[in-house]
């Protein structure tokens, strides 16, 4: 299947999820398939641990101070434009995952993994219409224009290889709109 030029990064990112879901799909067993999850929703499984002594999380736990901790080391601030919202009197940024939670793309949820942007580089990182390339400079994903360096914290270290993985979704993305 190909996305015409004019195709929204909503529906090509929607598209290579469909094709990895599709492919996982054609992977499982028939008994596996009825546990899969709905494409779009967050990731669950059949697995039950503890998390503390009074809760017990099935499936994958979302750590709610990750979030928090990437918008506080950040003031709040994108680090992509460094732009610092204030919504009803309050910060307001977004925790974007490099590498999406669940299926198909099986990123975890954890510091390294985070980024803190605004609203608007929330949608064109999750829409792959922009990647952060090998030295730390954000870039365009068609036509490769710089939008200047990723802002870095000393106490946020990324880990590249979830970078890497976002670049190699926006190569992909590309072959699908040519």
């Amino acid at each position: 299947m190909r996305c015409s030029s004019r195709s929204s990064p909503a529906s090509v990112y929607s598209t290579l999820n469909r094709r990895c879901t599709t492919s996982a799909i054609l992977a499982e067993s028939s008994t596996d398939r009825s546990s899969r999850r709905r494409p779009g929703r967050h990731p669950t499984s059949s697995a039950t641990h503890v998390v503390d002594s009074h809760r017990v999380c099935s499936g994958r736990c979302r750590a709610p101070w990750r979030p928090g901790r990437v918008k506080e080391l950040h003031g709040h601030a994108c680090q992509v434009c460094g732009t610092r919202l204030q919504y009803k009197h309050r910060p307001y940024s977004e925790a974007a995952h490099i590498r999406g939670l669940g299926s198909p793309h099986d990123g975890p949820d954890e510091l390294q993994n985070l980024l803190c942007l605004c609203p608007n580089h929330h949608a064109l990182f999750d829409g792959l219409e922009i990647y952060i390339d090998v030295d730390g400079v954000v870039r365009q994903a068609h036509g490769g224009e710089s939008l200047g360096h990723l802002r870095r914290h000393a106490g946020h270290r990324i880990d590249e290889a979830y970078l890497r993985y976002h670049r190699t979704l926006c190569e992909l993305n590309g072959l699908t709109t040519e």
